[in-house]
């Protein structure tokens, strides 16, 4: 809940503040909680909600928010939010606890996201409406939020009271939301969630590799797996940080929230115009810090070693950043990178150049909606089924599966190639947005053997 603060300031507001938007043509006009994050400091304003139209609930196209249990389903939702909205003088609705105040001020941060994403064009990459969780199950999740693509709903878990409340965060909210922009464009193939829940189970490295929805990875390459999962979900995170960073306009949009040196300093997810470890890492730079952390080895790891790309990487940048990550769990590693790919999106912006078509649009957020446009660019060829056969050997690279049943198991190359943040960005910009400035950019984030051949 939002402190008592907000009471003062509520009472304040209605005794002081001037009435700019008299009128309710368009939306309900009610009092909302804005973060400034220059002064770090809340204010009271009065906003019209345009997607609004009745004072009693908040079930709309953009949103519909509820309130979970604890003891409920992870996925259940029950309680549809309420809102207590009284009418006053000038068609004005007034809070008339806090409990509203609260949510109204998320739900206009909601608002706000709907109309930004029909500014970019964007409607159609993404659900709508939301479904928004606004007093998600305590867990060990604080200061925090999660967003499960699947079944589209966002939990916003409790808060600490000195900091702003993530459902709160502009910043925050884009990030999350984002999340169902990309598993749209990239897992989601015809309803089929197989590829994206076995991604989860097999990064995991659970035992016998199995899949959900009885789906069994008999002849999935688990370190391959590890390996692309690792690459989509720092690219996914750096995207979703580069969003809230577009919708706040501020490049340290979690620390407003979180606080948390773990998150915002330790894994560097801020927005920065420079790359921390210098470039990029490689394909093979990132394969030998991936098996490092998973304990996998290669049979022919002196190969990694003797590749002279490795050698020219400032490694001691890459290797003290995997140090500090407490943890060995893959998804450090991905939000250590995560902090790097916003700062390369945010730095290739500089050098876009935007059509005629876009010109409402600023350089970042052309960028942004170019990205987006081509995410499903990035889906590998999902077809594929092969037999997989009892204590099969992987092979070639020297791994084998545990003694599982054999199973048909549709998948794709995601399962069998490595790719690198390269290899994404390659097949994201086309040559309409490459130029000589960007080109002279990518040139100084990859290896030579990768930039973009139109570069060279």
């Amino acid at each position: 809940m939002v402190s008592r603060t907000f009471i003062v300031l509520i009472l304040l507001c209605l005794i002081g503040c001037s009435d700019k938007d008299d009128k309710n043509k368009n939306g309900i006009n009610t009092y909302v909680i804005v973060y400034d994050f220059e002064s770090n400091s809340y204010r009271l304003e009065k906003r019209i909600i345009p997607s609004l139209k009745k004072p009693t609930d908040l079930s709309t196209y953009v949103a519909k928010f509820y309130y979970k249990k604890p003891h409920k389903n992870h996925h259940k939702y029950e309680d549809p939010v309420k809102l207590n909205l009284a009418r006053g003088s000038s068609n004005l609705y007034i809070p008339e606890d806090i409990q509203t105040l609260n949510v109204v001020s998320a739900y206009y941060q909601y608002d706000r996201l709907y109309n930004h994403h029909k500014k970019l064009g964007l409607l159609s990459y993404a659900d709508w409406p939301k479904q928004v969780n606004i007093e998600a199950t305590k867990s060990r999740f604080k200061d925090n939020a999660s967003h499960n693509p699947i079944d589209n709903y966002t939990n916003y878990y409790p808060f600490n009271k000195d900091r702003l409340p993530p459902h709160l965060n502009p910043g925050i909210i884009a990030h999350e939301e984002v999340h169902n922009v990309f598993f749209k464009q990239v897992y989601e193939m015809g309803g089929d969630e197989s590829t994206y829940n076995c991604l989860h189970a097999l990064v995991d490295f659970t035992k016998n590799f199995k899949c959900q929805n009885d789906y069994q990875a008999a002849s999935i390459k688990p370190a391959v797996v590890a390996h692309n999962y690792t690459v989509y979900r720092a690219f996914e995170e750096g995207l979703a940080d580069f969003s809230g960073y577009l919708f706040s306009g501020n490049p340290d949009f979690f620390f407003a929230s979180r606080g948390n040196y773990m998150l915002t300093r330790l894994y560097n997810r801020q927005v920065k115009n420079y790359l921390v470890m210098g470039r990029l890492p490689s394909q093979d730079e990132l394969e030998k810090v991936v098996n490092d952390r998973v304990g996998i080895t290669r049979k022919n790891q002196n190969r990694l070693n003797n590749t002279s790309s490795v050698s020219s990487f400032p490694k001691d940048k890459l290797d003290i950043l995997m140090q500090q990550v407490s943890n060995t769990d893959l998804l450090g590693v991905s939000y250590t990178l995560a902090g790097e790919i916003s700062s390369a999106m945010n730095m290739l912006a500089e050098h876009v150049v935007v059509p005629n078509s876009h010109k409402h649009l600023d350089q970042h957020e052309y960028l942004f909606v170019y990205l987006v446009s081509r995410l499903k660019k990035l889906r590998s060829s999902y077809n594929v089924t092969v037999q997989a056969s009892k204590n099969e050997s992987l092979g070639s690279e020297g791994y084998s599966t545990p003694n599982i049943e054999a199973q048909r198991v549709e998948y794709g190359s995601f399962f069998r190639i490595r790719v690198g943040f390269a290899h994404l960005f390659n097949l994201l910009i086309g040559s309409d947005l490459l130029n000589p400035s960007m080109c002279f950019e990518l040139r100084k984030m990859f290896v030579v053997s990768e930039v973009h051949r139109e570069c060279l």
